[in-house]
């Protein structure tokens, strides 16, 4: 099996942030930086693949470039591979400004498709990284087009304080991307053993 890793939204080219969706930046960081979340999202992308060199697991980028591809155009990416299951990495994002209410990570699967039988390992591991909000379903484009199982991940909230600023660091990237490498080398194990 082939695992599809899409860092959802743009990143930044020549200091331009490529995407334009309300919510996809933090507020200013008390250290004057700004985390955008299609950067961020590279980053995770970046580490688990690294990570995952001494796995034995298949993962590719489907978009490994900077600008902000179309859902459209990553589900058709998607689809031209068999035997494969799909994450999308996100960052979780809702007011203009700072607030402690909302933090953690959720996870979202769409009603046909398999991922949902998987999304308990996500919450497992990555709970012992940051809180768990739960399992959801939603019909985010990415799921319903998708051909494969497929998960969206939204890991942590832009705009809460703890999330972000532990989310931003190297350690925090490192832990979070391991956490999402250990879910996908078990959901491995359990669709071996289910054959």
């Amino acid at each position: 099996m082939i695992w599809l890793l899409d860092n959802g939204h743009g990143g930044i080219i020549e200091d331009v942030y490529q995407t334009k969706t309300l919510h996809k930046k933090s507020p200013i960081l008390p250290d004057g930086s700004i985390l955008y979340e299609g950067e961020w999202n590279r980053k995770v992308v970046k580490k688990i693949i690294e990570l995952s060199e001494k796995e034995d697991i298949r993962i590719v980028n489907i978009v490994p470039e900077r600008e902000d591809i179309d859902i459209d155009e990553r589900a058709k990416r998607v689809n031209s591979y068999d035997n494969a299951f799909v994450i999308s990495i996100h960052m979780n994002g809702t007011d203009e400004f700072f607030t402690d209410e909302k933090r953690g990570i959720t996870t979202f699967y769409y009603r046909h498709n398999e991922g949902r039988k998987y999304s308990w390992v996500f919450q497992d591991f990555i709970s012992d990284v940051i809180p768990n909000r739960g399992i959801f379903e939603k019909g985010f484009r990415l799921l319903t087009r998708s051909k494969h199982p497929a998960l969206l991940l939204e890991c942590g909230f832009m705009n809460n304080i703890q999330d972000v600023m532990f989310l931003k660091t190297e350690n925090g990237i490192e832990q979070l991307s391991s956490s999402i490498l250990k879910s996908m080398l078990k959901i491995n194990q359990i669709m071996c053993n289910d054959k």
